[in-house]
């Protein structure tokens, strides 16, 4: 399955929405679901060992 550049262009949409909270509220509470680094390793790391199985 291909999702082609939807991944990126919703992360770039979601960076504008960070972007344009900073700019007019001085906020970042778009930021409070952001994934934890150790979450992020372990998805990565589990990725990594699916393709190589």
């Amino acid at each position: 399955m291909s999702v082609g550049s939807g991944p990126m262009r919703a992360t770039l949409g979601y960076l504008r929405e960070i972007s344009t909270a900073l700019n007019d509220e001085g906020t970042y509470h778009q930021m409070e679901n952001a994934i934890p680094y150790s979450d992020l390793n372990a998805l990565l790391t589990t990725s990594r060992n699916h393709h190589t199985e």
